[in-house]
């Protein structure tokens, strides 16, 4: 006759099992539990869209920029490791209320505020990074920020 152990046995060899692949499957689960979460928004007043005056040795002033950037909040319950920022389309709001694809706009990796690169090493749940979209310098003074030649005056003659 087969003896196939008591309700004990069983209880105990089913909870190493389920142990054993809790064990091996740890990260997974853990991923399914913990995982970033991300809300973007932007405004058209500080910190999102800032002016940043670029100014000589002897503080004179050589360009105005103004800023654009987007505010990207982990509003989830892990750290979110080596952050990056892809957008798809940028769009604008009409006066009407609806909303227009700017075609000028180019897919992108954005870059992160201050600190210029793609990837962001780690955004701390319930803290958030500026990202930037854009930014524009006046047209006369961009070369003296390192953008492209001086702006061409057009005379009369030409």
């Amino acid at each position: 006759m087969i003896h196939w152990g008591t309700v004990a046995d069983w209880l105990v060899a089913m909870g190493t099992l389920i142990l054993a692949l809790v064990a091996i499957f740890q990260e997974t689960i853990r991923g399914w539990v913990y995982r970033p979460a991300f809300r973007v928004s932007t405004k058209t007043e500080p910190p999102d869209s800032i002016k940043v005056s670029f100014k000589e040795t002897d503080w004179t002033l050589r360009a105005h920029t103004v800023h654009l950037r987007l505010w990207v909040e982990n509003v989830g319950n892990a750290t979110a490791m080596n952050a990056e920022v892809y957008a798809k389309e940028l769009r604008r709001q009409r006066v009407d209320g609806t909303w227009e694809q700017v075609v000028a706009f180019p897919p992108m990796n954005l870059t992160w505020s201050d600190i210029g690169g793609i990837y962001f090493s780690r955004i701390a749940p319930e803290m958030g990074k500026h990202c930037d979209i854009a930014h524009v310098t006046d047209p006369e003074r961009r070369h003296s920020v390192g953008e492209g030649a001086p702006a061409l005056q057009l005379t009369d003659q030409q």
